[in-house]
């Protein structure tokens, strides 16, 4: 979800005096200082360009002004709120950032250099990393600390303080809420919510354990799915009536019973509402506030400790902790015992298993960590990581002639195939790699598309274009179908023989993969073909739970004290990702809901 935003920092109030009178720079002192006054620059973002103002004396920067920008304000906004002021504090620009928030941090940094550039600085004094903070010892009590602000703890904080518990903690070691939730598309898995009903749509939750249990391959812990259908309907039904999440609903289908829910605005929309109503409830958010450490005495979770961006160092006591930590998919260590091949990662930085380690380390029983969740149409940006297009995929084969083929120009499968039928095929081909290959009139569905949903920007996609096929990133555009085959690899002969198949499919109006086809493709040039790679986000293994939420130990026995939901979880899903946010939701209503019946 996107809003206009500007923000504006200072030194002191008395620089906003000064910042008022002087909008103009003065003449240059002569011993080489700056010369004082306000300077501007535009940096790209993550959602397009963004204009910052610095204003400066002589020796410091005194202002940091962020002009209108369409940053997301759950991710980058939270980077344009902390980074400024961080600037003036350290008066340096060799900051790391806020991490997770790339695009926006690295676009403030670049301006405020660029702005001390035009005032003269002499840059190295502002190049030099500020000193480390030896922070406090710092002791807090609450009745629950939760680990996480993703949408498994957001969901328990409000759910636990509808239920009347007052004394809620909330830490994130993130600058901001939302975690793999407000990076994912939004769908919720339901069943038998009130709103399926009034949409004519019948439903069970037998019928949704049935479908959990074959996309996981009968991997998943039966148990464990069972609680999430039998529970979906009364989580979305609360998300939407009591915390006034918007979802798109399912609409009636020939294709099988529609019960996947899509927020508006996606997941980062959805997540956007979760922050807002927990701040206008009052919920504690502490965050860059990582947790590090469980508190046990005599066999019994009693709080966490943790540290912060400031040095600080906390015991949080507790009468329970929720591990909402997510997954482990940036967690290299962990993701070595999966057993995949040639997959990038795409997900966000913050998922490095911190909640699963911390709990092994007092007694936790684990599963499931070799299984993650695979999907198809992923882009390789740095060697092994990478975005996602699907969206963009999505809506160019639908509406053009775009095709799917491997590097020896063969078109494979449908392209409007499931995911895990795509998958499949993807695993069979070198690289476990195929081609996107786009006619102008696809490619420019796909490009509107992708920059619309901020899957790649315009800078970038020019940058790979220029780069010929040369880089990590294969997004390239020929003039003729052989200069864009050979740029990327692919078998040019082949490729024309597949395209003309395709096409002769098209004027007989049956396709041999069964696609429906929209459109003729257009082989005169230009041409665009974009290497796709296997991509995940989410990991499949984690903590093992009882129903109330409990982890267990290696004998299965619960901890006491000790709760998690989401991510963290991993025997909720088999060997494929599905409905991880309505499990998010559900598992973080119901852990509250556990917690809240033995604290009473």
């Amino acid at each position: 979800m996107k809003k206009t935003q500007k923000w504006f920092y200072s030194l002191a109030a008395a620089a906003l005096i000064f910042s008022g009178c002087s909008a103009k720079p003065q003449e240059k002192p002569a011993d080489g200082a700056m010369t004082a006054g306000t300077y501007t620059a535009t940096s790209s973002g993550y959602a397009g360009e963004m204009e910052v103002s610095v204003t400066v004396d002589e020796e410091k920067i005194l202002t940091i002004e962020i002009g209108e920008n369409n940053e997301t304000p759950s991710v980058g906004g939270m980077a344009i709120e902390q980074l400024p002021g961080q600037i003036i504090d350290a008066q340096s620009i060799a900051l790391d950032g806020v991490s997770g928030a790339t695009y926006t941090s690295k676009a403030i940094l670049d301006s405020v250099k660029d702005c001390l550039t035009q005032a003269g600085a002499d840059l190295s004094l502002f190049e030099k990393s500020p000193t480390a903070s030896t922070g406090e010892e710092i002791t807090i009590s609450s009745d629950v600390v939760i680990v996480g602000a993703g949408a498994a703890g957001l969901s328990a904080a409000l759910r636990l303080q509808e239920l009347g518990q007052e004394h809620i903690l909330v830490i994130e070691k993130m600058a901001y809420t939302g975690g793999a939730s407000a990076t994912c598309g939004g769908g919720f898995s339901a069943a038998g919510s009130k709103y399926q009903k009034e949409a004519g749509i019948e439903d069970t939750p037998e019928l949704m354990i049935e479908e959990l249990l074959k996309k996981g391959h009968n991997i998943n812990d039966a148990e464990l799915t069972k609680l999430h259908a039998e529970n979906s309907a009364a989580a979305i039904d609360w998300l939407i009536d009591d915390i006034g999440a918007q979802f798109n609903v399912p609409q009636p289908s020939e294709k099988g019973i529609a019960r996947d829910f899509t927020a508006v605005s996606g997941g980062a929309g959805f997540m956007q509402t979760l922050h807002d109503v927990a701040q206008q409830r009052g919920i504690e958010i502490q965050l860059n506030t990582q947790a590090t450490e469980l508190i046990v005495d005599n066999g019994i979770v009693t709080g966490v400790k943790a540290k912060d961006n400031k040095g600080n160092q906390y015991t949080i006591d507790a009468k329970a902790v929720l591990l909402a930590t997510g997954g482990y998919g940036s967690n290299q260590k962990l993701i070595e015992k999966a057993d995949v091949g040639r997959v990038i990662y795409y997900g966000p930085v913050s998922s490095n298993g911190e909640g699963l380690e911390m709990a092994q380390k007092i007694g936790a029983k684990v599963t499931n960590l070799q299984y993650l969740g695979v999907k198809p149409n992923g882009l390789e940006v740095t060697a092994g990581v990478g975005k996602y297009t699907q969206p963009a995929n999505n809506a160019m084969w639908k509406a053009s002639a775009g095709i799917l083929v491997n590097d020896a120009g063969k078109r494979l499968i449908s392209e409007t195939s499931s995911e895990q039928e795509l998958v499949s095929v993807y695993k069979q081909q070198n690289d476990w790699a195929m081609y996107t290959v786009m006619d102008q009139a696809a490619y420019d569905i796909f490009y509107k598309t992708a920059i619309e949903k901020h899957l790649f920007s315009e800078t970038e996609a020019k940058t790979w274009i220029e780069e010929k096929g040369t880089g990590a990133t294969v997004f390239v555009k020929g003039e003729t179908l052989a200069d864009a085959a050979q740029q990327a690899g692919i078998d040019a002969e082949a490729l024309a023989e597949t395209l003309e198949a395709y096409n002769q499919g098209y004027e007989a109006g049956k396709d041999e993969f069964g696609r429906t086809l929209s459109a003729e493709f257009k082989t005169d040039g230009p041409l665009y073909i974009v290497k796709q790679n296997l991509r995940f986000a989410t990991s499949l293994g984690g903590l093992d739970i009882n129903p109330e939420c409990q982890v267990l130990t290696e004998l299965d026995e619960p901890i006491a004290g000790l709760y998690a939901a989401g991510e963290v979880v991993g025997n909720v899903q088999g060997d494929a990702s599905s409905a991880y946010l309505s499990w998010a939701g559900t598992s973080g209503k119901l852990a509250a809901e556990s917690i809240d019946a033995v604290l009473k």
